[in-house]
């Protein structure tokens, strides 16, 4: 089954406009919305203690009765430092750390049965000046370092979070970066590298925005030194929607869903039915596979590039499409 989700900021006002939106949608369209992501920020973690921000999510899942909740862990400032030093993997180890001292808390507070899902970008990134040496060999070595901390991490201490968190990473597209420290990330792209964690009991986020943004890139894209690079890696034909959920099997468990087009970040993170992707036959495939309901648990959070603004208002407009267009998808 697929959990429809809303996501947030960590604070009470974001908090307060999603409770308003559950709401309006339980009493005009008679469904409930069951999960939630929280989209944490550094500014939150520094700001906030811990307790504080476990008791903002708690006070607010027991008020709607949610019973799912994903934490998208954020990605800690650099000061002046590379993003891709030793560092900086400390840094993104001390963020996935903290998210997960807060996801304990709640996952007790709440009584939730099933594990809260812990979305992680990983840092395999290099710096602009770099991008000109740039070659599958790097590329690969790049992956293969941030793949080994996140592994590490998990072996330390897989065993404490291990009875109520999933550990999930996320796919991302060729983009590059340039507010503070210059970079553009080198994966992961393709949902070949997305399976490579699996053997560690790390899952799979799959962003169908930053998918549907490298697959064009492959097809058409120009301009993108690692987007090309890409290209002559893994040919300009990327697999399938139904060959990427097949090829993840039940590696899957959280969705990020919106539309997209194009080959760049102008094309990100759009409401359905304004870009190109095939949302409601793609979900259909995930619950329902080629001929009948798969058992497995999938949360789908909805993510707009500006989903944020106007009381979430979009995020209201984008819930009620689904609802009205995918029929029983939603658990």
């Amino acid at each position: 089954m697929i959990v429809l989700q809303l996501k947030s900021a960590h604070n009470e006002t974001a908090l307060s406009d999603i409770g308003k939106i559950l709401s309006y949608i339980e009493n005009n369209y008679g469904y409930k919305i069951r999960g939630h992501e929280i989209h944490q920020n550094m500014e939150d973690l520094e700001k906030l203690t811990l307790r504080h921000r476990a008791h903002l999510v708690s006070t607010f899942c027991s008020k709607h009765d949610i019973d799912f909740i994903t934490f998208h862990v954020p990605i800690p400032r650099n000061e002046g430092q590379s993003i891709f030093n030793e560092l900086s993997f400390e840094k993104a180890n001390d963020s996935i750390l903290a998210t997960l001292r807060e996801a304990e808390i709640i996952h007790t507070e709440c009584g939730f049965k099933n594990k809260i899902i812990i979305v992680y970008h990983l840092p395999s990134v290099i710096s602009l000046d770099e991008i000109s040496y740039l070659n599958k060999e790097r590329k690969f070595r790049i992956l293969e370092s941030a793949e080994g901390h996140l592994i590490d991490f998990c072996r330390r201490n897989a065993g404490y979070f291990g009875s109520f968190a999933t550990l999930t990473v996320e796919n991302v597209f060729p983009k590059y970066f340039t507010n503070g420290d210059s970079y553009a990330t080198v994966g992961m792209f393709h949902p070949l590298e997305m399976i490579r964690l699996r053997k560690y009991g790390i899952k799979v986020t799959f962003d169908l925005s930053h998918y549907n943004i490298y697959s064009n890139y492959l097809l058409y894209g120009k301009g993108n030194k690692v987007g090309d690079l890409e290209r002559q890696i893994y040919g300009s034909r990327a697999p399938s929607w139904n060959e990427c959920i097949d090829l993840f099997g039940d590696s899957l468990v959280q969705l990020h869903i919106s539309d997209s087009r194009g080959a760049d970040t102008t094309g990100e993170g759009l409401m359905p039915e304004e870009g190109e992707i095939p949302i409601i036959s793609i979900l259909r495939y995930i619950r329902y596979g080629d001929h009948e309901e798969k058992e497995k648990l999938v949360q789908g959070t909805i993510e707009l590039e500006d989903g944020h603004l106007y009381n979430c208002k979009l995020q209201r407009k984008a819930v009620e499409w689904l609802l009205v267009n995918t029929g029983s998808i939603f658990h």
